[in-house]
Order: structure tokens, then C-alpha cells, then sequence
């Protein structure tokens, strides 16, 4: 069955049954419409560029001893000089792609930059990156302490330039530049009991000094939100879902806190979102929360991601999602449209994200329009 339109109601869980304002560009060529019986449709053509990608995100998993499968998760993503950098947990490198269809590799481990001082192991050995984009740099930080690198040559493994360690051997960074009041900032917490944290940095001066913080943020409600509570269908009330995969983002003047609870084992996998005026705080909880959430499907969970905006003023989210096929941590990306409705909500659509999408920078594409609906 082919759909021509999709209720609001059904696309994300928690919006407004409003259109919103998103961007829109123009396909370059309109493909054909069956007009007649669906036997004579039998004639397939594979095109060697097609319109479409699909998830999980078509990248090389690399293989984890200590989970016997392919696994890559946490993921961070940055468009730096009109190419997409994609980071992901414990890998030996990270990707590019001008496309967000099409992913590079670069191999990361020999690098000798990427071990700062007074340690001896690789920091693309640990788990959840982060990454921003101030001026001329792409910079790179990881959970468990990892130190923050530069580069203004990422496809150059050893272009990297160690900038300073980590503040209180942080667990789940998100690295933030506000390019309006050029200040910048480090999101931080994995815990189920701990809220995250902010710290501001002063990136101007060398070792970047912290300014502020360590300041706490948010913390987990189960009692208040539904989508927190632990387990498989959230049945789980007795126990503290796992906060962690802070990633912070700017529309509009506010700025939006997304998190990941209540843990990356289950179906149940979300992200929240909370909103302040401030980026220091206080932040507020959205009842538009959950901002992305896929309890079924082929891949299932739909949490610790990051939202970035494209080349082309459309925003997109990318989540970490599990297969569970050989362990509970089989985990691949996923990703999925966002943007913001007439409220200012931040919410996504991750219904059709299972099959194809368009590209994004060919097609008619929306967050309401994803792509054709085809059915697999």
C-alpha cells in the first residue's frame, strides 16, 4: 500500500497535531506514476544512485571482543566544511560523508596525537564522543575521561592537536559552542542515580580554563515521566533508569537538553528533552518528551544520538539502536528526520525509518515526507 499523507498525531510521540515550518527543496527529476495493472509492473531497474538510503546507518561496524558481534553506538555527528563527520563509541577511527548516505572511513588508532600526555592508550578506545565546530576546528572529545582534540584537517588521522583532559574525568560529554555569545561548553553525566552536569570553558585561552561549573542540571523522574521507567515496556518501577548521552542544541534562542534514559539494553530506549533560556540553566522538562522513541521494528530503541542540522537547513537526528540478535548490546545507528514544530518543540519521526528515505539532498524531503513509504 502506497501512502499519499500521514497524520501529525502518528509521527512523533508527544507533538502538536500542527504542520510546523520545515524546509523543503525540489526534486531534480519526478519518478514515473503505475498507471496501469500492477502485473505489467514487473520490469525493476537498479539505479547506480539511487534516491533513497536506509538504516541501520550503512557504515562498518567493528567487531567487540567482549560482546562477540558488531557494535557501534553513542553516535556524534559534525558538519565541518561542507562534510558530515560521524564519531562513535570505542571504534578504532570515525567516518565522512558529503551525503549522509555515503560514509568514509578513517583509521585512527596508529596516531600517535591521539594519546595525550601522561597516558598511553588511544582515546578512540573509549566509549560516547562528542564532537563542535568552532571557526576553523573540529574538535573531538569521549566519556571515561577523554582528553579534547582539535584538528582543521579531519581526514588526516594524525592532524589532531591535543587542547586539554577532561573536567572530573567526565562520563558522556557533549561538546557546545554557542557561536552567538562565542562561549563554550561541556554536558556531562552517566549515571542512575547522578544528574548531568554543565561546565563552561574558556576556549580563548590556552588549556581552556574552566569558567563555571561543574553545575548540576537535570536529573531523572520516573514518578513524573513515563518514558523513564525501566524495562522492556517500562514495567520495571522499582528500579533508577540509566541518565547519560547528554547533546545540546540551539533553535530559536532556546536551548534544548536531550538525554537518554531509561538504558540502551531495552526496546524501550528513548530520548528526553528539556529546554532553558540559559545554557548554564535552569532547565525545564518538555512534555513533548520523548523526542525520539522506537519501541519495534527491525532495530528497536532510539536513544543517546545526537541532532544536527544538514547542509540545507533540515535537521536530522542519529540514535543509537540495538538488533540484540547474539547479546543485548549488538547495537547499530539509526537516522531519522527532526526539527521543531510551531511550539518550538524539538521532535523527530522515526515511523517509516525502518524503510527507504530519501536522500536528502535530492528528493522533496520534509519531516513529514521522509520518503516514498514503500513497503519492504
Amino acid at each position: 500500500m502506497l501512502m499519499s499523507s500521514i497524520p501529525m498525531q502518528f509521527l512523533f510521540a508527544g507533538a502538536a497535531s500542527d504542520t510546523g515550518t520545515y524546509a523543503i527543496r525540489t526534486r531534480t527529476a519526478v519518478p514515473p506514476v503505475l498507471t496501469g495493472p500492477l502485473n505489467a509492473a514487473t520490469d525493476v531497474v537498479l539505479k547506480t544512485d539511487p534516491d533513497t538510503m536506509i538504516n541501520p546507518v550503512g557504515i562498518s561496524y567493528q567487531y567487540q571482543p567482549e560482546y562477540q558481534s558488531r557494535e557501534s553506538a553513542d553516535p556524534a555527528v559534525a558538519l565541518y566544511k561542507g562534510v558530515y563527520y560521524l564519531f562513535a563509541s570505542h571504534g578504532s577511527g570515525y567516518w565522512w560523508s558529503d551525503n549522509l548516505a555515503d560514509w568514509n572511513y578513517v583509521y585512527a588508532m596508529d596516531s600517535a596525537n591521539l594519546i595525550p600526555p601522561h597516558r598511553s592508550n588511544n582515546d578512540f578506545e573509549r566509549f560516547a564522543p562528542a564532537t563542535m565546530v568552532i571557526g576553523d576546528y573540529l574538535y573531538i572529545t569521549h566519556s571515561e575521561g577523554g582528553s579534547i582534540f582539535r584538528s582543521n584537517n579531519p581526514k588526516n588521522p594524525g592532524s589532531w592537536e591535543f587542547i586539554r583532559a577532561a573536567v572530573n574525568g567526565w562520563g558522556d560529554p557533549a561538546l557546545f559552542y554557542d557561536d552567538e555569545l562565542d562561549r563554550t561548553f561541556c554536558y556531562y553525566g552517566t549515571s542512575g542515580s547522578e544528574p548531568l552536569y554543565v561546565v563552561e570553558m574558556d576556549h580563548k585561552t590556552a588549556g581552556w580554563p574552566v569558567l563555571a561549573g561543574p553545575i548540576a542540571l537535570y536529573n531523572s523522574n520516573r514518578e513524573a515521566h513515563g518514558y523513564e521507567v525501566c524495562g522492556e515496556d517500562n514495567e520495571k518501577f522499582a528500579d533508577n533508569p540509566f541518565l547519560e548521552g547528554a547533546w545540546m542544541t540551539k533553535f530559536g534562542g532556546k536551548y534544548y537538553l536531550e538525554f537518554g534514559v531509561p538504558g540502551t539494553q531495552w526496546g524501550s530506549y528513548a530520548d528526553g528533552v528539556a529546554v532553558s533560556d540559559d545554557p548554564l540553566g535552569p532547565f525545564v522538562h518538555c512534555d513533548s518528551s520523548p523526542v525520539s522513541i522506537k519501541p519495534t521494528g527491525f532495530v528497536r530503541g532510539a536513544g543517546h544520538g545526537c541532532t544536527f542540522e544538514d547542509k540545507y537547513g533540515s535537521w536530522w537526528k542519529v540514535d543509537t539502536v540495538s538488533l540484540s540478535t547474539n547479546t543485548g548490546f549488538e547495537r547499530r545507528l539509526i537516522l531519522f528526520p527532526a526539527g521543531h514544530n510551531a511550539y518550538g518543540d524539538l521532535v523527530s519521526n522515526t515511523v517509516f525509518s525502518d524503510y527507504p528515505m530519501y536522500k536528502h539532498e535530492m528528493t522533496e524531503f520534509s519531516l513529514e515526507n521522509p520518503g516514498p513509504a514503500w513497503n519492504l
